[in-house]
């Protein structure tokens, strides 16, 4: 395990699907017989490639990305990981993730059709199809299956998890869930310290201490984002051990692993930050269980909870928590008063950590500066579903300065500067948009605003660019 990162998660598998095969009661017709052309066999799995976009059987639209390791054994069967973006962009942590694949032998999987906004019910129609397709497809091992979301894609593979059985583990990054009774899938929950869900993320640390499902949580520098590659590999290295039953202690990977969980205790013994140890212990606690005697980690953790510096280092998070919290009213309620200028300051100060009050670190001024472009993006979009363009202008310069890395802020001055009829301001913003990282071709495609642009060589030549990365 890394140290720099604290974490969790485990898992309980439960249900087998039986899938019958109808056989035919009579011989089959040959091509020739029947004077028609044999059907078209579908085509083998592609082996240590990222496919972009592969059909789901049944629908004349949905698709989902893959990679299949060239590591997954031939005869199957092959352990999968789904995950849902919550932009509908399956295939950037499939290819992002890849080489894990390849490591533990898991087929990745991403949804390029879930994504905010839809309907409970339509999310887990949407599962269930891509479930159907890949175990026509793929030799599967349907009965162990691991949903990673991010942002609300995490949310949707929770609440999927608490009503399909084969969910055995949830990797949640940068959104949390309701915990409800009953529920036995395992949970390892993701979010950097500068997210601005990263206090919704602690609540449900402690939610879930309360409860009998099997946890973990990590932390890493960074925002609101998939996490990075030394992040989900721990999430998946924790995910080993609950897959006990097809392997053998002493294989090289088992011992591998092991000797990572023990170095984790080890290091916790000996560090003085007091929720770092709580959250290794957890670890060890959640991943090692049934494999080796797990006793003295949890007489140790039993032992930091009841230490008084721990008690002291849980008091000035909670007093850290409230003191954010009540910046973050105040400066969300002066979106609308503040001058553009005055927010210039503001997100430059945020950003240099001069706001922070003593005692707390940098990441609660790069939490409140995330959290105010959530609801500045919030504000700029409301204003323009409401045809306030003087609005919209405001807020979008605001957005501009406190998420200037964020391209959504220059898509909207795109569709702000169609709707004032400046065509070649829009082209330019979305130029800035494309550097910046915009790279939602159907969404651009599709967006009425951007109808007059559709005809232009540049936007063409935009379009084409992003649906061939």
């Amino acid at each position: 395990m890394r140290r720099l990162i604290l974490f969790s998660c485990l898992f309980l598998s439960i249900l087998a699907n039986a899938c019958g095969e109808t056989k035919s009661p009579k011989p089959a017709t040959t091509p020739a017989a029947a004077g028609a052309s044999a059907p078209t066999p579908a085509a083998a799995p592609q082996v240590g490639v990222v496919v972009p976009a592969e059909p789901v059987a049944g629908s004349s639209s949905d698709t989902y990305a893959y990679y299949l390791p060239k590591s997954a054994k031939a005869e199957g069967p092959v352990r999968v990981a789904i995950f849902l973006d919550s932009h509908a962009r399956g295939k950037d942590p499939v290819t992002m993730y890849k080489a894990l694949a390849e490591e533990f032998g898991f087929l990745l999987v991403g949804s390029n059709v879930s994504k905010n906004g839809q309907q409970p019910a339509q999310s887990l129609s949407i599962y269930d199809a891509l479930l159907r397709d890949l175990k026509q497809k793929f030799k599967l091992d349907d009965k162990r299956i691991t949903l990673v979301g991010f942002s609300g894609g995490a949310r949707v593979a929770a609440s999927i998890a608490q009503s399909r059985a084969e969910v055995v583990q949830v990797i949640g990054c940068s959104a949390g869930f309701q915990p409800r009774l009953g529920d036995a899938f395992g949970y390892f929950g993701i979010a950097g310290l500068e997210d601005f869900n990263y206090w919704e993320m602690v609540d449900l640390e402690t939610a879930l201490a309360a409860t009998q499902q099997p946890y973990a949580f990590q932390f890493f520098p960074g925002g609101h984002a998939w996490p990075p590659i030394n992040v989900m590999q721990n999430a998946l290295e924790f995910s080993f051990f609950k897959w006990a039953p097809d392997q053998k202690l002493d294989d090289p990977l088992a011992q591998d692993r092991m000797k990572s969980f023990r170095n984790e205790f080890s290091a916790a013994q000996h560090d003085f930050d007091y929720l770092w140890q709580m959250r290794a212990y957890q670890s060890v606690i959640g991943s090692m269980g049934g494999w080796v005697d797990i006793k003295p980690t949890q007489e140790a953790l039993a032992r930091l909870k009841a230490d008084k510096f721990f008690t002291t280092a849980q008091s000035e998070l909670v007093a850290n928590r409230d003191i954010e919290m009540k910046l973050r009213n105040e400066y969300v309620g002066q979106l609308g008063t503040k001058s553009v200028n005055d927010w210039n300051k503001l997100s430059a100060d945020l950003r240099a950590g001069r706001i922070s009050h003593p005692g707390a670190d940098h990441n609660t001024d790069l939490r409140i500066l995330n959290f105010l472009s959530l609801n500045t993006y919030f504000q700029c979009d409301g204003a323009l579903k409401a045809g306030d363009l003087a609005a919209a202008e405001h807020f979008l310069q605001i957005y501009a300065f406190v998420d200037p890395s964020n391209s959504e802020h220059a898509y909207l001055t795109a569709v702000l500067r169609m709707r004032q009829g400046r065509v070649a301001d829009a082209l330019s913003s979305l130029k800035a948009a494309r550097v910046i990282g915009f790279k939602d071709a159907d969404r651009m495609a599709a967006d009425p605003d951007l109808a007059g642009l559709r005809s232009d060589p540049t936007f063409v030549k935009m379009l084409a660019e992003m649906r061939a990365e």
